[in-house]
């Protein structure tokens, strides 16, 4: 809001409201990935072999395709968007929740290993 004297002024009550949001979004990632690693390295544990056999594959099937070897598909060539229009969502408190939550997905590769470091 823009005040008489030309001043913008924001609402501090919303805004720190939403800024909760976004930060419980971003606890609760993290919540989420150590409970879940938890019971998925269990079950990856048990079929370790198979699991790296599979994923050997996989990487040499990708670099084979890489290196042009074999038929190209336009499922890998293309670009694939999920269709959010960002611009049209009003600020409040389930989208900080939501944008907290994804932000913290985002970043998970540079942000786990110092905090795992300090566990």
């Amino acid at each position: 809001m823009v005040g008489e004297d030309g001043v913008r002024r924001y609402p501090r009550g919303k805004i720190f409201l939403n800024t909760l949001f976004f930060v419980v979004g971003i606890s609760f990632a993290f919540f989420l990935l150590g409970l879940g690693l938890t019971a998925l390295g269990e079950f990856f544990h048990n079929y370790q072999v198979w699991f790296a056999r599979a994923s050997g594959v996989i990487i040499l099937l990708f670099g084979l395709y890489q290196l042009g070897l074999g038929k190209r598909t336009m499922l890998l060539e293309q670009e694939h968007r999920l269709p959010f229009h960002l611009n049209k969502l009003a600020m409040n408190p389930a989208v900080a929740l939501v944008m907290g939550f994804t932000f913290s997905f985002a970043w998970t590769p540079c942000v786990a290993p110092p905090s795992a470091a300090s566990c």
